[in-house]
């Protein structure tokens, strides 16, 4: 198996949300590399157990493409979406050096 620098595989957390806006684990499983074909598997596997129920409306991503490109063909109905937290994250590490001032850079965040 190959692992990332920390030498542990990819941990893959599925986590479904209630109406409530409670959050609750559904799956968790180790990966090799952050690659389609890995993917694939742990989301059929995922598919396979709770499409005997019902298929999620909503797909929350952190913006991995390979896993965007995944969710497309595993659940075809289903509105791919992303996650506020990481576009925040983002933000902060991709324009924060592009203001020099404190009071431009909270005037963007503001806008």
């Amino acid at each position: 198996m190959h692992f990332h620098r920390y030498n542990i595989p990819f941990l893959l957390e599925i986590v479904g949300v209630t109406s409530t806006h409670m959050t609750f684990s559904i799956g968790f499983g180790f990966i090799d590399k952050e690659k389609e074909s890995n993917y694939i598997w742990a989301l059929n596997c995922l598919n396979d157990i709770i499409n005997r129920y019902d298929s999620p409306c909503v797909i929350l991503t952190d913006r991995e493409i390979a896993l965007m490109n995944v969710c497309k063909k595993v659940f075809l109905s289903a509105i791919q979406i992303l996650c506020r937290w990481h576009i925040s994250q983002s933000t902060f590490t991709n324009c924060r050096g592009r203001y020099m001032i404190d009071a431009e850079w909270n005037s963007f965040l503001k806008d």
